[in-house]
């Protein structure tokens, strides 16, 4: 949701233009400091940006053998696995129904 930017004249609050929203401000952020270069402490990753050097710090952990690179690698490839959900449905006219329940009713 933008913001409304005010700036006071004369002791008077003026609506002066519109700020961008949180959204807007963090994928801005994000976008800057992930394409920005890599400057951590691992040469080998030198000339590369943060997002290729966190992407290739992954994928190197995941081919070493952490259980949890590998879990989010794959995630993030193929996606998470779907859960099995078994659904039952009948098709039932109102007067079928309305059967049922009264065969429960008078069961119970």
């Amino acid at each position: 949701m933008p913001i409304v930017k005010i700036e006071k004249h004369n002791g008077i609050p003026v609506p002066i233009g519109k700020t961008q929203s949180l959204e807007e401000i963090a994928s801005s952020s994000i976008e800057t400091n992930a394409l920005s270069d890599y400057d951590g402490p691992s040469l080998k990753l030198y000339g590369r940006s943060n997002i290729d050097a966190a992407i290739a710090t992954l994928v190197e952990d995941a081919a070493a053998g952490a259980p949890e690179a590998r879990k989010e690698l794959l995630d993030r490839v193929l996606g998470k696995p779907l859960q099995k959900q078994e659904i039952k449905s009948q098709n039932l006219t109102l007067i079928g129904f309305l059967d049922q329940v009264a065969e429960a009713d008078s069961a119970g």
